[in-house]
C-alpha cells in the first residue's frame, strides 16, 4: 500500500487454495469509523478527548494514542468490539514523544514512539526498533466535504448520462482530481467528456484520452474543455469519422504545426 515500508508488514496476503483467496491483514475503514463512533459516543458522556493518531498494526486492529482527560491513552480495538485502554507512561530516551505502555505489552521493555517523518509508530526495545506500526491517515473535515460533493456530482451526471457505467464516471473524476484539486472544475470536465463520449458513441475511457491529447497538444487548460468538446463533436460529424480517428488527426496537426 502506498506508504509502507518494503519489508515490514503487509496489508493483505493472496495465495491460491487452489482459488485465488485474499486475507486482508490491515485496518478497514468499517472499524476505523467504530473506533471513531465510540469516541464520539464517550465525547458525548462528557469525556474530553483530544486524539494524538491513529495507526494500523497491521492485525485487523486499529491502534489510537489520546489524552482522555488529561491523562495519556493508547487503545487497541479491533472488528468484533473487543479492546480496550492501556494507560501510557510517558519515559526519557533522548526522542520526543516515547512512551511506555506496560499494561499493553506485558513489561515495560518496550516503548512506542511516533517517527517525526511519516508520523508511523516504532516500537523499540534496549536493542533498536522493534516493529513499525502504519499511521492512519484520516480526512478532515473540508476533504470529507470535497468527497462527498465529488462523489454526489458523479452520480448527478450518472443520471444524465445513464449509458455510461457509474464505476467509468468515478474512474475519469479519479484521473483528473490527480491534476485538478477543484471538485467543480473536476465535474465540469467530466460532464463535458461525458457528454462526448455518448454523442460519438465512444467508451468513456478512450474519450477521455482523446480529450487530455488534443489538450495538451494545443496546450488548452480545464476552462477549455467545453470549446474542445464542443470542436469535437461537430467535426466528427462534419468529417465522417470517428472521435478516435479524430483525435489522432488533431495530434498529429499539432505536432506538424509546432
Amino acid at each position: 500500500m502506498p506508504g509502507m515500508i518494503s519489508g515490514q508488514g503487509c496489508w493483505a496476503t493472496t495465495h491460491f487454495n487452489p482459488d485465488l483467496v485474499v486475507r486482508i491483514l490491515g485496518a478497514s475503514k468499517e472499524l476505523l469509523e467504530q473506533v471513531i463512533e465510540s469516541e464520539e459516543q464517550a465525547k458525548q458522556a462528557g469525556d474530553n478527548i483530544e486524539i494524538i493518531g491513529r495507526w494500523d498494526p497491521l492485525n485487523r486492529s486499529v491502534v489510537t494514542i489520546k489524552l482522555q482527560n488529561e491523562e495519556s491513552i493508547v487503545s487497541r480495538q479491533f472488528p468484533d468490539g473487543s479492546g480496550r485502554d492501556y494507560p501510557l507512561v510517558r519515559i526519557s530516551n533522548g526522542r520526543d514523544f516515547a512512551w511506555s505502555a506496560p499494561e499493553m505489552f506485558g513489561n515495560n521493555m518496550i516503548g512506542i514512539r511516533i517517527s517525526p517523518t511519516g508520523g508511523h509508530l516504532i516500537l523499540f526495545g534496549n536493542d533498536g526498533d522493534i516493529d513499525t506500526w502504519y499511521k492512519i491517515k484520516q480526512q478532515t473535515q473540508i476533504e470529507q466535504s470535497a468527497q462527498q460533493t465529488l462523489e454526489n456530482g458523479i452520480r448527478d451526471i450518472s443520471r444524465a448520462l445513464p449509458t455510461i457505467p457509474q464505476a467509468q464516471l468515478a474512474a475519469s473524476a479519479k484521473k483528473i482530481a490527480q491534476q485538478e484539486s477543484d471538485v467543480s472544475k473536476v465535474l465540469y470536465k467530466l460532464r463535458n467528456i461525458g457528454n462526448l463520449a455518448v454523442a460519438t458513441k465512444t467508451d468513456l475511457a478512450t474519450t477521455h484520452r482523446i480529450v487530455d491529447n488534443v489538450m495538451e497538444t494545443f496546450g488548452h487548460g480545464i476552462a477549455d474543455t467545453q470549446k474542445v468538446v464542443d470542436s469535437l463533436a461537430t467535426a466528427t460529424v462534419r468529417g465522417n469519422m470517428t472521435l478516435k480517428e479524430l483525435g489522432e488527426a488533431y495530434v498529429e496537426f499539432g505536432k506538424t504545426s509546432e
